[in-house]
């Protein structure tokens, strides 16, 4: 079966290849967050030749950063999305996440003046919706980038590629990790190999609950589909075309064996019916992701990581305990099993996905370069 291929588009600022659209130009990764760090930062440089006229190419595009932001300018780069006049596409994905960088910038300097009244539970139920918002459209641009019109949607979510998968991971990893530092300040404080290590358990996690939560929520009474991101999702009896974006496999058949596999205990034997029996509301959910963030699990972890993670269980079931009290709910101790119980079942599935994963790597699934392929290993 022909499935319809990626079209290839090439960086506007320094001709290397484009992944997407950022800031309503075709640009390539590096040059996107040049600009983005430029801009957030109110960065002014000077010219290393003093000419303002340097050569901007993906061989020199590090050698004179006046000339290269002012190549981003002229080719359309804007904070505001626009392009400006000069005819280029725009991407609204793009506007909302510089727009939401901007809020995690004010909100972590209120932070630091001092919010001892704050629920943490609302400030992770207001980053996630910003999360959600901005990962939706980012989804849905890089697809739509990639496959125009050609793709049709089921239940308004689009059918993933594991090449358009790593598109999307790579375009929401810093909304991911703006997400976990401003509702978690103390990551600021922590080395990189700290940071690292809560973000990469936390993104692993997240992707695991989430897959199944949110087919549940957009395809319910469908255990057959697994959401891969906010907007796009797997059918396991379509894996055929998941992996369609990939050149060369090493054994087709085995890989999507592995993924249905893993895929039918998460959606129908292990974290499925624990989510339909337990019925969680939003609260409980956002205390999810935030317990997700902090497991008592995590390996390797720090003494001061753990007694974060310890701050962070009391805190959350803290405000657990004052909600079931607020909404009435009889069963406390029953409530706190279900969590207990989703939280160990997504550790298992970790588990599992890390096995898999180092499969998918011997069978050309993943080259190890992969940023989604490096989060879960």
């Amino acid at each position: 079966m022909d499935f319809p291929r990626p079209m290839q588009r090439t960086c506007l600022v320094c001709n290397a290849k484009a992944d997407s659209a950022h800031f309503g130009v075709a640009s390539c990764r590096a040059c996107a967050a040049f600009f983005r760090r430029t801009v957030l930062l109110s960065r002014n440089y000077i010219c290393r030749q003093s000419t303002d006229n340097c050569n901007v190419s993906k061989e020199v595009r590090f050698t004179c950063r006046r000339c290269r932001f002012a190549k981003c300018l002229q080719v359309g780069m804007s904070p505001e999305n626009s392009d400006g006049g000069l005819g280029r596409m725009k991407s609204e994905s793009e506007s909302v996440q510089l727009h939401f960088i901007f809020k995690i910038k004010f909100m972590i300097q209120f932070s630091e003046a001092g919010t001892s009244q704050t629920f943490l539970l609302d400030v992770i139920t207001e980053q996630y919706r910003l999360l959600e918002q901005i990962s939706m459209r980012s989804d849905e641009y890089v697809m739509t980038e990639a496959f125009g019109d050609r793709l049709q949607s089921r239940n308004g979510h689009l059918p993933a590629t594991i090449g358009m998968l790593n598109q999307c991971v790579r375009a929401t990893h810093q909304p991911m990790i703006d997400f976990a530092t401003i509702c978690f300040p103390e990551i600021h404080d922590f080395n990189d190999d700290e940071k690292w290590l809560i973000l990469k358990n936390f993104m692993t996690s997240r992707f695991l609950f989430d897959g199944v939560h949110l087919a549940q929520k957009f395809f319910p009474g469908n255990d057959k589909i697994f959401m891969m991101t906010f907007h796009t999702f797997i059918d396991i009896d379509q894996l055929d075309f998941y992996l369609s974006d990939l050149e060369a496999l090493y054994d087709k058949q085995h890989s999507i064996s592995i993924m249905r596999e893993m895929t039918t205990k998460c959606t129908s034997d292990w974290l499925g019916p624990l989510l339909t029996r337990a019925g969680i509301d939003e609260v409980e959910t956002m205390a999810i992701y935030g317990l997700l963030c902090w497991p008592s699990y995590l390996s390797n972890a720090s003494t001061r990581v753990m007694e974060t993670c310890y701050k962070y269980h009391l805190r959350i079931f803290q405000e657990l305990h004052n909600h079931y009290k607020k909404t009435g709910h009889a069963e406390y101790s029953s409530r706190v099993a279900h969590i207990t119980s989703i939280l160990l079942c997504v550790q298992a599935a970790i588990q599992r996905l890390k096995e898999d994963m180092q499969i998918y790597r011997l069978l050309d699934v993943y080259s190890g370069n992969e940023l989604v392929y490096n989060v879960v290993k």
